[in-house]
């Protein structure tokens, strides 16, 4: 049943319709009646591929005519571990298209297309995104690799070994001469 808006009274069920793949979905009854995810198409996998490293969204690159879902990508990220690499490597693109941008942003605000103050805010937008996207390019943080030093010194245990052998048989040395002067002072 429905109220006199068309909308659907408290606790009847649900149901979402997508206008794009014919999907419907009763919530309530949790059946699902539509299409199942499609199967891998390289043609598809590869166009949209090709849309989220140029810098779209994934969501907009999904509405596009001819373009899987955002159900049947997460499939195939899934079960088809080369599209999930090919998937990675186009995300990670992406964050260097966003970097790409902020530079043609620099240069409308040069050539007064835009204004200063819209552009900032674009700017520090893109900023956020490529360093979420693309870390270790735009990245704020600064990552230390640490394994080189513990190499050497796991290298040189042995030799450390030796001189801080060395080292404490010079200390005993030492102070068995300054305790032998201090004897022969009294």
């Amino acid at each position: 049943m429905a109220d006199v808006n068309g909308s659907p009274e408290f606790g009847a069920p649900k149901a979402s319709v997508s206008k794009r793949r014919h999907t419907v979905t009763h919530s309530k009854a949790g059946i699902r009646i539509g299409r199942p995810p499609a199967k891998f198409d390289g043609d598809k996998a590869s166009a949209f591929l090709q849309e989220v490293a140029s810098g779209k969204s994934i969501r907009r690159t999904c509405e596009l005519d001819e373009m899987p879902t955002i159900h049947t990508i997460m499939s195939w990220e899934r079960e088809n571990p080369i599209f999930a690499e090919q998937y990675a490597r186009a995300r990670d693109e992406r964050g260097m298209a966003f970097g790409e941008r902020i530079i043609d942003l620099v240069e409308d605000v040069i050539e007064a297309k835009i204004q200063v103050d819209a552009a900032r805010v674009a700017i520090d937008a893109l900023k956020w995104t490529a360093a979420r996207l693309a870390p270790k390019v735009y990245g704020d943080k600064q990552a230390i690799d640490l394994n080189h030093n513990v190499n050497i010194a796991v290298e040189y245990a042995g030799q450390l070994m030796k001189l801080a052998h060395k080292g404490e048989e010079a200390k005993v040395i030492e102070s068995v001469s300054y305790t032998r002067t201090d004897k022969d002072k009294e």
